[in-house]
């Protein structure tokens, strides 16, 4: 009898079963928009209801993308909704830097999240996972003079849609 260990492989007879604390963390790679390849560290937290699954690029300290999910019942169906999450947004740019230097948005919608840095006065805009200051994000809005927005929050293990 195999069992499915979360980890892409069938586990033997004389194998043990799914062990959240041997499987986590892990680091995976993932391919953004760009072809760009991106390595995430996963962490679990065993909360009292169930299990979060949370991910943070490498290497941006905590500047970069950061995605969770929650399962009630299982760690391993939170990483798997986390990776279907992270797959969906790390294709999709929102940003395109222009041959002028300018950052403008790349479409009519903007995802990320907000963020701070002890060394920033005021809030930090990850975007496509590049941290842009309150006044960068500020002048990459401006190029939407006299439109109208909705600014919708959503909590971190939400799909942001």
């Amino acid at each position: 009898m195999s069992r499915w260990s979360g980890r892409f492989h069938p586990i033997g007879e004389n194998e043990q079963p799914n062990d959240p604390s041997k499987d986590f963390p892990m680091r995976e790679t993932f391919v953004d928009y760009g072809g760009k390849d991106r390595e995430f560290e996963i962490t679990l937290q065993d909360v009292q209801l169930g299990y979060l699954v949370e991910v943070d690029e490498v290497g941006k300290d905590y500047l970069g993308y950061q995605f969770a999910t929650f399962s009630a019942t299982s760690p391993y169906l939170a990483l798997g909704d986390l990776r279907v999450k992270m797959r969906r947004a790390l294709s999709t740019r929102h940003l395109e830097k222009r041959p002028d230097g300018h950052t403008l948005p790349a479409h009519d919608t903007l995802r990320g999240r907000i963020t701070g840095d002890p060394d920033a006065e005021g809030p930090i805009f990850v975007v496509d996972g590049v941290p842009l200051s309150l006044q960068e994000f500020g002048r990459l809005v401006q190029t939407y003079e006299g439109w109208q927005f909705s600014f919708r929050f959503v909590d971190r293990d939400a799909e942001v849609t």
